[in-house]
């Protein structure tokens, strides 16, 4: 029955409770269903028909103009009403509250409570709560639970299970639990509620702990559940609880949720299967693209940014449309294999599908070229970028000082700070890396020492090793020493006592550098690069003897040498190299074309030897 009709049988029942019943059923439809143009054209009606006087069809508009978000026209209904209930002031906070504004949400409570003394009822409470959650007051709302509890609302199901919420949200989980407890009667949305707040305040064992007292009390797990589980194991890299989860999907039987699925193939992703991952995504019943951005971000993150990029084209193939989600996952791929031909399509893409407003894909874009040392694109795209906050600056540092632009690096520093763009811990970091690359050893301690007597920024360990690595790259290896001896209580720095152990080999400074690799080995048992470092160091000194010891305490500890791999785009294929690898299927022919090219070298440079002799 359409919403014509209805009125049509509104207008000859007449005056009835039939007549309002299916009158109000369609104005709540047009609510649930999101259907602008169909609650616009039911206002139209009640305004033709005079119906806009009565208090229940209003409020009924006014709730449906809120839940579309549309808040000038709900706060036109309101303020045109000459008659005001409960509900007509719950339903103008609420629509305050889910649409974010909720400072005007708090005083139209305080309005409706001090000047009118109207009472509050359970929806009134919740969308008070809702804003609270929103402002992360934790003391307004811990006034307005005492308010409620003298209003005698500790026992409303619902009343409590926004309390958790709120609760949660400003970070108090403890409170959040004892409200949880005190519940006379809890539905799966408690559970569920006490489980995000946990999930929220990285409780995430307790997260999970909480799935066994969900059982034992008998209550069924829903999707909602389910999400957050696989939240709590994406956090705590648990593949087993994962599986578990897995199996709790397959059990239930329930109609496929593509949100489930998503976050199962993340959470496999984030424990390092991607084998698994992608069985699960070959099998899904339908995919969209958060699904395949989820695989993509998977291979970045296990080391395989090849695959991601094979992954992408397979997508770009089945039509579907990359968002700016997937393109940061494209982005920091191509950024890995550093290859400038794939950067430039990725850069297209991005232009093609109008993503370039967005600042954390610009960011991105910017620190894909540096990665691939184009300095020049670097420049342009930062230029570019719709507005600059403190992460595009950090990028823009950060690139200039890994390709060697040490002066520009600083120039930047500058002009971020006459900007007005606080510099934080990330911007020092880089700054100071960039000093050490370009032996700028007065302008990088000048600005660590900077760093060190303003009170918002607490130097950490890297960089301390920054200045240790700028220090004897310089070869002051005694400065370098004293900022190690220097460094704060608890911070054990290897990647300090290494770049000392590096200065060192190349100096010769043999004693420091002996205290330094006994240090490393110490801090690093199982690092590889610590021990060829040290080896390498006594070598170059002609201390045999101790080169061998530590290539012993190498193998006796079981240490092993992460073989070094190159990775060549041919056409839209890369393909891996390891040192003396025979895996590729043209592994012989490539290894004659090498040694091929070796004799013509060797031939070449025998005959310029001749020609100069």
């Amino acid at each position: 029955m359409t919403m014509r009709t209805t009125f049509h049988l509104f207008l000859h029942c007449g005056y009835t409770t039939n007549g309002w019943a299916k009158l109000l059923r369609h104005c709540k439809a047009s609510w649930k269903l999101d259907d602008v143009d169909e609650g616009l054209n039911l206002h139209c009606l009640v305004i033709r028909n005079c119906f806009l006087s009565d208090v229940s069809i209003r409020n009924s508009l006014l709730s449906m103009y809120a839940n579309f978000g549309d808040m000038d026209s709900a706060q036109g209904i309101f303020d045109e009403a000459t008659k005001r209930d409960v509900i007509t002031w719950s339903s103008l906070i609420g629509g305050y509250a889910q649409s974010g504004e909720a400072i005007v949400a708090l005083q139209l409570f305080k309005e409706m409570y001090n000047k009118w003394g109207i009472d509050m009822d359970g929806l009134t409470a919740v969308s008070v709560l809702q804003a609270c959650c929103i402002t992360e007051d934790i003391l307004l709302g811990s006034l307005f639970h005492a308010h409620l509890i003298c209003k005698g609302f500790e026992d409303d199901l619902f009343v409590g299970n926004s309390l958790i919420d709120m609760y949660s949200k400003c970070h108090n989980i403890d409170s959040a639990y004892i409200v949880f407890d005190m519940m006379t009667e809890r539905n799966t949305v408690s559970w569920n509620s006490m489980m995000s707040g946990l999930v929220h305040n990285e409780k995430y064992w307790e997260a999970v702990a909480l799935l066994d007292s969900m059982r034992k009390a008998g209550v069924q797990v829903d999707d909602v559940t389910l999400v957050k589980l696989l939240q709590s194991c994406k956090k705590l890299n648990q593949e087993m609880w994962c599986k578990c989860i897995h199996s709790v999907v397959i059990k239930k039987q329930a109609r496929f949720n593509i949100v489930v699925f998503n976050n199962l193939l993340d959470a496999y992703g984030k424990c390092n299967n991607m084998e698994l991952s992608m069985q699960l995504f070959r099998r899904m019943e339908s995919r969209n693209v958060v699904s395949w951005s989820i695989i993509i971000a998977g291979f970045v993150h296990i080391g395989q940014p090849d695959k991601a990029i094979s992954f992408f084209r397979e997508m770009w193939l089945t039509g579907e449309q990359p968002n700016s989600i997937t393109m940061l996952g494209v982005l920091e791929a191509c950024a890995a294999v550093a290859e400038l031909k794939l950067s430039k399509c990725a850069h297209g893409i991005i232009v093609r599908n109008e993503l370039t407003n967005d600042l954390t894909i610009g960011t991105a874009v910017l620190n894909m070229y540096a990665k691939c040392g184009e300095v020049k694109a670097v420049g342009k795209v930062f230029d570019s970028l719709p507005q600059r906050n403190v992460i595009s600056w950090n990028a823009m540092v950060g690139a200039l000082g890994m390709n060697g632009c040490a002066q520009a690096a600083l120039a930047a520093f500058r002009e971020m700070e006459s900007e007005h763009v606080k510099p934080d811990e990330v911007t020092f970091l880089a700054t100071l890396s960039a000093c050490s690359h370009g032996g700028l050893v007065e302008e990088g301690l000048s600005i660590f020492q900077r760093m060190t007597m303003d009170p918002s920024i607490q130097p950490s360990v890297e960089h301390y090793s920054c200045v240790v690595d700028m220090l004897g790259r310089a070869g002051d290896i005694k400065g370098a020493l004293e900022v190690i001896k220097r460094m704060p209580e608890g911070f054990e720095a290897p990647a300090a006592w290494g770049s000392l152990l590096s200065a060192c080999r190349s100096y010769g400074n043999y004693e420091v550098g002996q205290n330094a690799a006994s240090r490393i080995l110490e801090l690093e048992p199982l690092n590889s690069a610590s021990y060829l470092l040290a080896s390498s160091m006594y070598a170059k000194g002609g201390s045999m003897d101790d080169m061998v010891q530590t290539r012993l305490l190498m193998k006796k500890r079981g240490v092993k040498v992460n073989s070094g791999y190159s990775l060549v785009h041919v056409g839209q294929k890369p393909h891996k190299f390891v040192s003396w690898d025979g895996s590729h299927p043209q592994s012989e022919d490539i290894y004659f074309m090498v040694e091929l090219l070796h004799n013509f070298m060797f031939l070449d440079r025998e005959n310029n030897d001749y020609q100069i002799t």
